[in-house]
C-alpha cells in the first residue's frame, strides 16, 4: 500500500500489544544526528550486516568499542566511499562529495541517495584478537565473540 509519514510523538504506542511489532517502517532522516552517520554501505550477506558511519565519532577513542548493533562502524566513511566508488562507480569524486557533504551537514530537504555500483566489490570482514603493527609490536584484544576457544580446539586437534 501507500506509505504515510506519521509523527511518532503523536502516535498512541500503548495501543500496540507488547508482543506485537508495530506495522511501521522506522526511518531516521539523513543528517549529523543520524545514528548511522552520513553513509550506510549495504553489502549483500546472509547476516544483514552493513557498514556505516556514526554520529558519535568519540566512541572510537574508547577501549571497549563493541557498541554497534551488529554492523560495522567506520571511523572514516568518506574514505570507504571513495575507495568503493573508484573501484566500481561512474560517479566522479566531486559528485560523491556533494552528496556526502549534504548528508554530513543535514541539508534541509536532502533525502537519502542510493548509488548503484557498476560492478561488485568484494568485502571481507575478519575478526582478529591479536595482530602485529607496523613497528612489529604484537597487540591483543578481548575476544568479545568468544571465538578464540574454538580456534584453540581446532589447532589442538590438528596438531
Amino acid at each position: 500500500g501507500e506509505r504515510v509519514l506519521i509523527d511518532a510523538s503523536q502516535f498512541d504506542w500503548a495501543s500496540i500489544p507488547a508482543n506485537q511489532f508495530p506495522p511501521f517502517r522506522f526511518r531516521q532522516r539523513p543528517g549529523p544526528q543520524n545514528s548511522l552517520g552520513p553513509v550506510r554501505l549495504n553489502i549483500i550477506n546472509k547476516h544483514d550486516i552493513f557498514l556505516h558511519g556514526t554520529s558519535h565519532p568519540e566512541l572510537f577513542s574508547l577501549t571497549n568499542r563493541n557498541l554497534s548493533s551488529g554492523c560495522v562502524r567506520l571511523k572514516d566513511p568518506w574514505q570507504m566511499v571513495q575507495f568503493i566508488a573508484n573501484k566500481s562507480s561512474s560517479f566522479t569524486e566531486n559528485k560523491l562529495l556533494i552528496f556526502y557533504n549534504k548528508a554530513v551537514e543535514g541539508v534541509e530537504g536532502f533525502a537519502s541517495y542510493t548509488i548503484a555500483l557498476d560492478k561488485k566489490v568484494p568485502v571481507h570482514i575478519v575478526y582478529w584478537t591479536s595482530w602485529v603493527d607496523e613497528q612489529n609490536i604484537v597487540h591483543y584484544a578481548n575476544d568479545i565473540y568468544n571465538r578464540d576457544k574454538t580456534l584453540e580446539r581446532m589447532v589442538e586437534t590438528q596438531g
